[in-house]
């Protein structure tokens, strides 16, 4: 096959995907159109790129004020018209990860469908998960009215758009790969992203690639355990409720060495998780091992993860591919540190454990094996995600008393119609349960206002 994967190399992912591709005989290249913060190529990487000058420098162009902005804007939209023009040129399977096309309204998915190219598109959380079920929202749980009908009105707005953009490149794809706890607004069943996962890569950490399985240097008279968290977004990682745990056990006198990391290069965050014995990716997370969590997980270190459903996505996930991360509901973050901190051989166990599965479930090859059954026709299923059977409405980056208030104040507002869902689904009816009478409280301030 001949396939071209885009648009943005968030993670990694395309090139992961594109250099195991080429390992098993198929020809693939990587249309990166935007300079990804946590991109990272290595040099076999870099050579698959298609037309990565016109877009270095339509990037460079912007970072000089309104007159380099106009200029790079129009080099990046004749790049993208030429990268479109060499898909329908040269690709066989066009496979989109996350939200963006080529052309405004997706049109460029209808055209190579049209012409005859298998589509494919992976969602990565955000482009798809409704957004009242993700991030954090204050102006929501406001104790001004005003305030909050206007969040309500707004943020309506957005899931409207978002629901809309989802149903329109849904519609124009051959194959839909989403995460089953955010793919709520998809019309029909479509494949799991556990059963693809993240395509790893030993060759993109090149400090160490070279070294025995033992990435971190450890030293067995060094008294205290060191603990890491590094997040992108501290409100909507639980940094605050993560601080407040940590400095809980330093209290009680438990040999922790805490370290924060926040707004630095990839490459500080990997040299400081192969330094670490335990990293805490995140509090409110909808996969066990996402971004930080996978890396330390590939790195050898025991990683923490909180989240609300873990057995509901061990049920849904097909066997052997929920990541073996120390996955924990947010309420159990200090007792879990405290029996890890104590316990060397149970980090070793769990840091071995979720070495060994991007070793081999998550290996890029393994996940191109996958992903090349998915192409043929030939999948499992128990791979497939039926989007109105999934109750699950505690979302992501927010404990599950925020988004219950998020939830019960956008309804009251917006009206039930407003989570673009059908009624009938099960995350529907969850959500009716979780908020309560709404229907009653807006008759009541409705007869209130007359």
């Amino acid at each position: 096959m001949r396939v071209l994967i885009g648009l943005a190399d968030t993670a990694s992912f395309p090139s992961r995907l594109a250099l195991a591709l080429q390992r098993q005989g198929d020809q693939a290249r990587v249309l990166n159109t935007e300079q990804h913060r946590y991109a990272e190529q290595n040099a076999a990487a870099a050579s698959l790129q298609v037309l990565p000058r016109a877009f270095r420098w339509a990037a460079a162009c912007e970072r000089f004020g309104p007159v380099g902005r106009v200029v790079g804007g129009v080099l990046k939209t004749l790049a993208r018209w030429a990268a479109f023009a060499y898909a329908i040129a040269w690709a066989e399977v066009v496979i989109f990860v996350g939200g963006r096309s080529l052309l405004m309204g997706n049109w460029d998915q209808w055209l190579l469908q049209r012409l005859g190219r298998t589509v494919v598109r992976v969602y990565l959380g955000s482009d798809s998960r409704p957004k009242y079920l993700g991030g954090w929202h204050p102006a929501l749980v406001d104790d001004d009215e005003a305030t909050v009908a206007r969040a309500a009105k707004k943020l309506h707005g957005g899931v409207r758009r978002q629901a809309a953009r989802v149903h329109r490149m849904d519609r124009w794809a051959d194959v839909v790969i989403d995460s089953p706890l955010g793919g709520f607004f998809h019309q029909q069943p479509f494949v799991n992203w556990h059963a693809i996962g993240f395509p790893h890569d030993d060759s993109f950490y090149p400090a160490i690639s070279e070294t025995s399985s033992t990435f971190r240097p450890r030293n067995v008279d060094e008294p205290r355990v060191r603990v890491l968290h590094c997040p992108s977004n501290p409100l909507v990682k639980g940094t605050p409720q993560i601080d407040v745990a940590i400095e809980a056990l330093v209290a009680e006198g438990q040999p922790i060495e805490y370290r924060k990391l926040t707004g630095v290069p990839r490459t500080t965050v990997l040299a400081a998780v192969r330094e670490s014995d335990i990293v805490v990716d995140q509090l409110y997370s909808d996969t066990p091992m996402a971004g930080v969590a996978s890396e330390a997980a590939a790195l050898g270190t025991a990683v923490v993860v909180g989240g609300y459903s873990w057995s509901q996505l061990k049920a849904i996930n097909p066997p052997g591919l929920f990541g073996p991360t120390v996955a924990i509901t947010p309420e159990d973050l200090e007792s879990t540190l405290r029996h890890l901190v104590a316990d060397a051989d149970a980090r070793e166990r769990h840091a071995a454990a979720a070495r060994q599965f991007v070793q081999t479930q998550w290996h890029a090859d393994a996940v191109a094996t996958r992903l090349r059954t998915i192409l043929s026709g030939h999948v499992d299923p128990s791979w497939w995600v039926d989007p109105a059977s999934v109750p699950v409405w505690q979302g992501l980056a927010a404990t599950d008393e925020h988004r219950r208030e998020v939830l019960a104040a956008y309804v009251q507002h917006e009206g039930w119609a407003a989570l673009n869902i059908p009624s009938e689904s099960a995350l529907f009816a969850a959500i009716r349960e979780q908020v309560g009478d709404i229907d009653g409280r807006q008759s009541e301030s409705l007869s209130a206002a007359a």
